[in-house]
């Protein structure tokens, strides 16, 4: 049978498809090993760059694969149009005819096909897909010294749009000038928030308004008929011995000084009792081969070097055996006390565990006697351990607890070569360290000892760093040299002629100087206004290299010819071969077709990635079945530190996937890239560890040997929010940016500033860069920020093991699987049963989860519902470990049954909502619509104004407009460009009602004293769910205008609903920063809790609360509680269009004033010294934050010169539902000028 091509295999692969992070997780996860690298994106590795299932269909060339809403047709969002649909993945060369209906197999093109590359002119805008323009605009805001893009009048009004489109996710003004066939566009960078908020005060002062955000900015009606007027009286009941309490407390700690903090602590106690080895070991054979190793014979040096300095630096070669012997060498050799210990860090857990296991079997012990390891959630160490392996994290984080590392005699960094964020951190802290002990060695009786270890790289560049922190000594360098048998190094070149395949074949040929396509010949184009020098630099810089498309490179077919060729050649099937790929969607594609082979029965294929659990991992290290080859596919996490002794062949795609981080867009970037020759290296030294070896480089000669020596450092190119967080965890009395400079490579300037804004953003840090008390709660937890603040909360309200399920969830990759072509509409199906109308990602996690546990864990329930079983396993296995992690924390004390407490309203969602909002905020996201028309699919726009489209893989892409109802909000984990398309991950649909108890600002004022320059958006060509008639408030004086996070959304409510709110979004934060000051979950009040799920429509039974039809929740065994409500008993505002009631807006009649007059009087009486105290003890509360548009508001007024609203109708009107399908290509790109503020993370 011949081999399946890959265009059956990967074609259809649609929205079940994901990715795995390094998430910072590198996906904001956190990595296996309590590194803070290896979970964001570990889910985003596998996420093929394809568009939504649900866009089919559409037209639009320019954009080669479009997911989410589609892509973008209109001016920055309101001018043009989204199209009808999420479409597939299409061919970039197709000719666009009005009406034309291409063959959906032509639109999706194989990544073979694609590796091919479309034919692309960079003279010939008609060729250019929607990542060309994306690259260029890039271009331009990473060149430092231009200001402003023009680009020609040949562009069509489609690419306008989508240029309009991209440069809202640079915060780029973008504005088009002109008419017909001389309509230009023109970029121009924004000079900061500073500046942007000033220009929007002097526009409003000139009576013009700078929309914030792209979508409508009207007023709009605040559905909330829910709630009947008896139920917000009672509400208002509720609240107010709680609003009183949180007064109480404010006025004593605003005129007490600031009180020692309690420490959150986390338990992690290893083995109570030292282990036994379960059978014996040949010792002295062991012995024998310990002696063998060139690091051994070295010992002597080491030994006497460690002795005489304070930090040593160690060069290995492959295979020397520095990683297993020295840290026991330098502990046997005494010359450290027998009770200190010598640490021995590792980047990844896989490389901890198992060379702790192989140094416990040299010593002829169990592992966790003398040595042990310690990995996130795992502690093998025991009274007897003191030669400790440890993941980087894991050592970062002792340091943030025990900073003096007591008892710690000597730390080993291993793997330095690598320059991975955690390892780099490590070393600057390590550094300081030394510094310190040396100028105060009183402080210090116990003289830390440092041994840097890399491979043959970047030694020199390790000596200088550490020079002048040896006292008047130079640093020592030990060079070992390998063991390694000879391996045969061969090219692309040799492996094509072996399997006998032509060039066409190899991608990779293209990279050849004399292989590269040359530029199709120019045509006449435009002289651009303005900086035409400058677009034509761009332009070839974008167009002029070959590393455009570069995980097309992966020769799919040819990989498994060589697997073939090497299989038959072979003598013996001991000889294992091992590949290395740059991720899972490489991984899974070639272990399909090997499945599918001929030869399939006599291969034990074995996969190693991250994301996988340590069992599964621990596999590849097993001898195969009798008559089988073991075939490992890998990504770079088999390149170091690791031994898989029978491997003999190597197969080197030349690819490694990374992340990329964009400081100026503030989003990250998941792509392939060449590797490095140090990676190289590395990667051929694999196959010579135990016998002779062959390594075949995937990439041409001549490629090969032009790539760079190292790839960038990790430091530079990532997200730093949690290194932000440890860095002020230990060195509190130092800005980040001070800190981070001391690093062995410096990152961004820019980088820096977006994580401290995102760590002040969640309320990690307060704008003078101090610790909060939550910042230094999450500090202590091995987990992401956002995952740590998640759990907090859940306890909190009682919903714990329901999030718990879902901060799994998001932890490893997705559970879900990519079905075959025939099985799609089945997936779909499958999917929108498991939500149930629940318009949440999060939550068809946790029915797909629950179910599983119902069905006791079958595997048979996996399959059927598309899902991976051993998935399933990991994200239980990590379930139990954050439960288990918050109940042995302080956070539990006091409490009888901490179990059964924090998990009492488990079902209930509208509480799990609202967790999800108070700890992800700002990453919210607005649903938009078009204004002229019934369009059926969504606009998406992030809290920052950036343009994005639901991920491939989200239930949510499959819903229209009728079924969000009022859910205008969208709250998600995390996004990432794919293709040149912002994506956004994990989302989950909320309610106006339940955004703003959790927004960061919320200012409220009577309805009467807002200009009417804030109440109506005629300019926006999009539309809010339902438009709002002034009309219909016949007496406006009881009404109340409601500022979403500054003027990026106005609703409309009556004032006690208004006055309801507001208190309750104080009560909820200033409580949950009371759990967090005093490290006690029991603080938050119950009553606070029952009030809080009845404002967002989910009252709980046995309080006294009216009944509204709600479907209650009522504590039950949360492993087997079925997480769905029907539509039936939704609340109002949350059905679909048709089901909703009647409206019960509050009477006209006892409208209070906005809020309690004594307490708004008491607050704006604190001095700045008192408001400075409290929030040293609290964090910064949102009572302190109602005024985010005063100034606007007055500068507004100013211009009006008007005290109340003018009696005038609000524009709007009925939706013309003409041409949903068809829509007009011409529709001419607007000329508003949208600035970014850039006040929210994302």
């Amino acid at each position: 049978m011949p081999c399946p091509s890959f265009t059956s295999v990967l074609s259809f692969s649609f929205f079940f498809t994901k990715v795995s992070f390094s998430s910072y997780t590198h996906r904001v996860g956190m990595h296996p090993g309590g590194q803070y690298k290896g979970d964001r994106y570990r889910r985003h590795a596998n996420r093929s760059q394809q568009v939504h299932p649900s866009t089919q269909g559409n037209n639009d060339h320019l954009s080669e694969k479009t997911s989410g809403s589609g892509s973008h047709r209109g001016g920055r969002g309101r001018g043009g149009s989204f199209n009808s649909g999420r479409g597939m993945q299409r061919n970039g060369n197709l000719p666009r005819y009005p009406g034309n209906q291409v063959d959906a197999q032509l639109m999706l093109q194989s990544e073979v096909e694609r590796s091919k590359g479309p034919e692309v002119d960079k003279n010939d805008l008609s060729t250019w897909r929607r990542k060309d323009f994306h690259e260029l605009v890039k271009a331009f805001v990473d060149d430092k010294d231009s200001n402003e893009l023009s680009f020609p009048s040949t562009l069509t009004p489609a690419q306008r749009n989508i240029v309009h489109r991209i440069a809202m996710s640079f915060n780029l003004d973008h504005k088009s000038n002109g008419e017909g066939a001389s309509r230009t566009l023109k970029l121009t960078k924004i000079g900061g928030m500073v500046d942007a908020l000033k220009r929007q005060q002097d526009a409003a002062e000139s009576g013009v308004r700078v929309k914030t955000i792209d979508g409508y900015q009207g007023a709009q009606k605040l559905a909330h008929d829910h709630l009947s007027e008896s139920d917000i009286l009672a509400l208002e009941v509720k609240l107010k011995p709680h609003k009183s309490s949180m007064t109480a407390e404010i006025k004593a700690v605003a005129n007490e000084p600031a009180s020692e903090r309690k420490r959150f602590r986390v338990a992690q106690g290893g083995l109570s009792v030292v282990p036994k080895l379960s059978r014996p070991v040949d010792c002295a054979q062991l012995k024998q081969f310990r002696m063998s190793l060139p690091a051994y014979r070295h010992g002597p040096e080491i030994i006497r070097s460690v002795k005489d300095n304070s930090v040593v630096v160690v060069c290995g070669d492959t295979g020397c055996g520095k990683t297993t012997q020295i840290p026991q060498l330098l502990y046997d050799a005494g010359i450290f006390d027998k009770h200190h210990d010598v640490i021995c860090t590792q980047p990844r857990r896989i490389s901890a565990l198992s060379v702790a296991q192989r140094v416990a079997t040299e010593r002829g012990e169990a592992c966790g006697d003398s040595c042990g390891y310690v990995i996130r959630f795992e502690n093998m160490t025991s009274s007897h351990s003191h030669i400790v392996y440890q993941t980087t994290g894991i050592l970062l984080r002792r340091l943030h607890s025990e900073p003096d590392l007591k008892d710690v005699a000597c730390v080993v960094v291993d793997e330095v070569h690598e320059r991975d964020v955690e390892t780099d951190f490590c070393l600057l802290l390590l550094r300081d360290r030394l510094r310190a002990q040396q100028e105060h060695p009183e402080r210090y009786p116990l003289q830390l000892k440092l041994v840097v270890m890399s491979a043959t790289v970047q030694v020199d560049a390790l000596v200088a760093y550490f020079s002048g922190y040896n006292g008047d000594q130079d640093i020592p360098l030990i060079t070992i040299p390998g063991t390694l048998f000879p391996v045969r190094e061969f090219f692309l070149e040799d492996a094509l002629q072996k399997v006998g395949a032509s060039a066409s074949a190899a991608p990779a040929m293209r990279l050849l100087p004399n292989q590269r396509r040359e530029n199709q010949p120019s045509v006449d184009t435009p002289q651009v206004e303005g900086n035409a020098a400058l677009y034509e630099q761009l332009k070839s810089v974008v167009f002029d290299t070959f590393d455009r498309d570069v995980e097309a490179l992966v020769p799919y077919d040819l990989v498994c010819d060589l697997i073939k060729k090497i299989h038959d050649e072979s003598h013996s099937r001991k000889e294992s071969i091992l590949v290395f790929l740059p991720g899972w969607a490489a991984i899974s594609c070639i272990a399909n077709r090997l499945k599918r082979s001929q030869f399939a029965r006599e291969l034990s294929i074995l996969m190693l990635h991250s994301s996988l659990t340590t069992a599964e991992q621990q596999r590849v290290f097993e001898r195969p079945p009798k008559h089988f080859r073991k075939v490992v596919l890998a990504t770079s996490i088999a390149e170091t530190s690791i031994t898989i002794d029978d491997i003999v062949y190597v197969i080197d795609s030349g690819l490694v996937k990374g992340t990329s981080y964009d400081p100026m867009g503030n989003t990250s970037a998941l792509k392939a890239t060449l590797i490095g020759k140090a990676n190289g290296v590395q990667r051929r030294g694999r196959a010579g560890r135990c016998q002779p070896g062959v390594c075949y480089h995937l990439l041409p000669k001549a490629v090969y040997d032009d790539l760079p020596g190292f790839l960038p450092p990790e430091i530079v190119r990532s997200p730093l929010e949690e290194v932000c967080l440890q860095l002020k965890a230990i060195e509190s009395n130092e800005k980040c940016a001070q800190i981070l400079s001391r690093a062995m490579s410096a990152p961004p300037t820019e980088a820096i500033e977006h994580a401290v804004q995102f760590l002040t953003d969640m309320g990690a840090f307060t704008v003078e860069e101090k610790m909060t008390n939550l910042g230094r709660a999450l500090a202590a937890l091995p987990t992401h920020p956002l995952l740590g603040k998640m759990l907090f909360t859940a306890a909190c309200f009682g919903v714990l093991d329901t999030v718990a399920t879902i901060a799994a969830g998001l932890s490893v990759k997705t559970p879900f699987i990519r079905p075959q072509a025939f099985e799609k509409n089945s997936a779909k199906e499958n999917l929108l049963r498991i939500d149930n109308n629940a318009l949440s990602d999060h939550f068809c996690m946790v029915t797909l989860f629950t179910g599983w546990i119902q069905s006791g864990r079958s595997m048979q329930y996996a399959t059927s519902h598309f899902a991976d079983h051993s998935t399933l396993r990991s994200l239980e296995r990590t379930k139990q470990q954050f439960i288990r992690l918050v109940l042995q924390s302080s956070f539990a004390k006091g409490i009888v049954s901490p179990e059964a407490h924090f998990s009492r309203y488990a079902s209930n969602k509208g509480l799990v909502r609202l967790v999800l909002l108070w700890s992800l905020h700002p990453r919210l996201a607005t649903i938009e619509y078009r204004a002229n028309r019934i369009c059926q699919n969504p606009q998406v726009f992030c809290w920052d104004n950036k343009a994005a489209v639901f991920s491939m893989n989200s239930v949510l892409g499959f819903y229209k407009r009728r079924d969000f109802g009022a859910n205008s909000f969208i709250v998600y984990y995390d996004r990432m460009n794919l293709e040149a398309m912002l994506s956004i991950f994990d989302a989950t649909a909320v309610s106006p009602i339940d955004v703003v108890l959790c927004l960061r600002q919320l200012t409220v004022r009577p309805l009467l004293e807002v200009p009417a320059l804030f109440l109506q958006d005629t300019e926006s060509k999009l539309a809010p769910p339902a438009y709002l008639d002034m009309n219909s408030f016949p007496n406006k004086e009881n009404y109340a205008a409601m500022f979403f996070d500054g003027d990026k959304k106005l609703y409309v409510a009556p004032k006690k609903l208004a006055s309801v709110l507001q208190t309750a979004r104080g009560c909820l934060d200033f409580f949950l920063a009371t759990c967090i000051k005093s490290v006690r979950a029991k603080k938050f009040p119950d009553s606070l809790v029952h009030a809080l799920a009845q404002i967002v429509g989910y009252p709980i039974t046995g309080f006294d609360t009216p009944a509204t039809g709600v479907t209650s929740a009522t504590y039950t065994d949360p492993a087997v509680q079925q997480m769905q409500l029907a539509s039936a008993h939704l609340p109002g505002f949350a059905r679909r269009q048709g089901q909703g009631d009647a409206d019960s807006d509050v009477s006209d009649d006892e409208a209070p004033t906005i809020g309690d007059e004594d307490y708004d009087a008491y607050l704006g009486s604190l001095t700045a010294e008192q408001k400075a105290s409290v929030t040293t003890a609290y964090g910064d509360l949102a009572v302190f934050r109602h005024d985010g548009v005063a100034e606007l508001l007055h500068a507004a007024k100013r211009a009006e010169g008007l005290s109340a609203l003018p009696e005038e109708k609000m524009a709007g009107g009925e939706v013309n539902a003409a041409d949903d399908d068809e829509e007009d290509e011409e529709d001419e790109d607007e000329e508003i000028i949208v600035a970014n503020l850039n006040l929210a993370e994302m």
